[in-house]
């Protein structure tokens, strides 16, 4: 049996690992500062928590020391904290990665997949499809973070002798996760359903499903080590595709869709920035991830044979108890 050693275990991709894990024989350490969502995994004979800040933790129990995987989901993301400074960011993503990998009995460990972000391809709405032999190019503290976070790993796995795996992640949804897909069609309070002109920009998204079946895989696939890939669903999806699909399958039938043109907004934002530079730009960056396609190639992953199954219909479909 393979020992896991997992962070962020409370977090929402968290917890979708720990219940895979232990149904295909995995022995889990879950580590987060959290426990409140963990309820239902204390009794089982094969998974420990441990309450721990990754950013500030200095000890780990042997066993957990001794485990030969990391998966490293722990991490700061977009609008998660109260503190939002360059400083928190990288003491969580980057100091974080670096305290847990220093922890480990370097005669057991031997490999960490680590969960990064696309966003350290920065702003790409200059027409590119990015794909991992693109130049990072990040635009905010998020994809400056992970993306230092990446490199400490590539060069001290050389120092050290463990082995990566690097998955950078597309937005993440899910049925119950939807935070990333309704800020970009509805507006706040659930309002009403909108677009930006025409809607048929391009979006990669990636269902939590297909995370967990791909990270399952790499834990049994030697030729990933030492790579880095893109994760995302199969296919991209128009803005039209995303509100016709949440219409059928989340009972948003009669939903009021409102179509926005996009010179709108970046007026607003001109002016915006006339006053607030720093919180006009980040608006603007955010704005062109829905007016601008916003995708990514996944063929490398392809390549190796792992294909993602789910799409945004099958993973927002209806449980059928």
């Amino acid at each position: 049996m393979k020992r896991i050693l997992l962070t962020g275990a409370n977090g929402f991709i968290g917890r979708n690992l720990i219940d895979m894990l232990l149904i295909n024989g995995y022995e889990v350490i879950g580590i987060d500062f959290f426990a409140d969502r963990l309820e239902k995994y204390k009794k089982h004979l094969n998974f420990t928590f441990i309450k721990a800040d990754i950013s500030e933790i200095n000890y780990l129990p042997q066993k957990a020391r001794d485990s030969d995987c990391i998966i490293h989901t722990a991490g700061l993301v977009h609008g998660k904290s109260t503190d939002l400074s360059k400083r928190n960011y990288f003491k969580i993503n980057h100091d974080g990665t670096k305290n847990i990998v220093s922890l480990m009995n370097k005669k057991t460990f031997k490999t960490i997949i680590f969960l990064s972000t696309v966003s350290v391809y920065g702003d790409i709405s200059c027409g590119i499809i990015p794909d991992e032999t693109t130049p990072p190019s990040p635009k905010d503290f998020y994809g400056e973070s992970k993306l230092a976070a990446e490199s400490f790993l590539v060069s001290e796995s050389k120092t050290l002798g463990f082995n990566y795996i690097i998955f950078r992640l597309t937005p993440v949804y899910d049925r119950d996760f939807l935070l990333n897909l309704k800020k970009r069609i509805l507006l706040p309070f659930n309002l009403a359903l909108y677009r930006i002109s025409s809607g048929n920009q391009l979006l990669s998204i990636c269902s939590v499903k297909n995370i967990v079946d791909i990270v399952l895989a790499s834990l049994k696939n030697e030729k990933l080590l030492n790579e880095t890939f893109i994760i995302k669903d199969e296919k991209d999806y128009s803005f039209n595709e995303m509100i016709d699909i949440f219409k059928s399958e989340l009972g948003m039938k009669f939903r009021l869709i409102i179509t926005i043109p996009s010179f709108i907004p970046k007026v607003m934002f001109k002016i915006l920035s006339f006053f607030h530079p720093k919180k006009a730009f980040s608006l603007l960056y955010a704005f062109n991830k829905v007016d601008k396609n916003f995708i990514y190639s996944n063929k490398k992953i392809s390549h190796y044979g792992i294909n993602p199954k789910w799409n945004l219909r099958e993973t927002l479909k209806k449980p059928i108890l």
